[in-house]
């Protein structure tokens, strides 16, 4: 018993020389800090204050695609923004692309799935009267677009089910 005793007190020693010790110690950290300043600018000019735009998506800052009411589609080339024919006059909710060649807008009513190949905007059959509300792929032969009442249309033009 007396062993354990003068073991325990032993313990308890070495703990507080340790304890001690630690808080001795002084720690210094240098922290370097990066200011980062980014600043957003209007775009708004007479082409995009005619439109309520929803959805924008682009390959770089000169080839940047937005569209919204009234089948709008708008184009930015790093200079100017500039309407495109879309060929309807259906809400667009969304758009989404591979390539500057390979772009899908939705909207509302009819089924409206476009296609743009880097010439032009064309419809593409969908097979249903849905509104679509998303878009998003993994390449230009498998896309996904979002409809109501709530499904999901794929497009995989390489490989049919």
């Amino acid at each position: 018993m007396k062993k354990l005793a003068i073991l325990f007190m032993a313990l308890i020693l070495c703990l507080t020389i340790i304890s001690c010790a630690s808080s001795s110690i002084q720690t210094t950290t240098t922290t370097t800090s990066t200011t980062v300043t980014s600043e957003w600018t209007s775009e708004n000019n007479s082409i995009i204050n005619q439109f309520n735009l929803v959805s924008i998506w682009g390959t770089s800052s000169s080839d940047v695609y937005a569209v919204g009411n009234a089948g709008t589609i708008l184009h930015y080339d790093c200079n100017a923004w500039s309407n495109m024919t879309s060929g309807t006059k259906n809400y667009l909710n969304a758009v989404w692309g591979s390539s500057s060649s390979d772009v899908f807008a939705v909207g509302l009513g009819g089924g409206k799935i476009l296609h743009y190949d880097g010439n032009a905007w064309s419809n593409m059959p969908t097979g249903t009267s849905s509104t679509f509300y998303a878009v998003w792929g993994s390449s230009s032969s498998d896309v996904y677009a979002t409809e109501t009442p709530s499904g999901i249309m794929h497009y995989n033009h390489c490989c049919p089910r």
